[in-house]
């Protein structure tokens, strides 16, 4: 069966930024302090640099 996927838009990037934190928490938290991968998450995975990656 074949699904109908929308694009994502400005109003989804909470959900895009909480999930692939979790996954980086999840996969990376033996090697990594939490603050530290916080801390990259919201240097590269911000809004903006979210929106610059959809448009490009």
């Amino acid at each position: 069966m074949k699904r109908q996927v929308r694009e994502w838009t400005e109003k989804d990037l909470p959900y895009i930024q909480n999930i692939a934190l979790t996954i980086w928490l999840n996969v990376y938290s033996h090697i990594f302090s939490k603050i530290d991968m916080e801390k990259y998450h919201q240097e590269y995975y911000n809004d903006q640099n979210l929106i610059k990656s959809y448009k490009s």
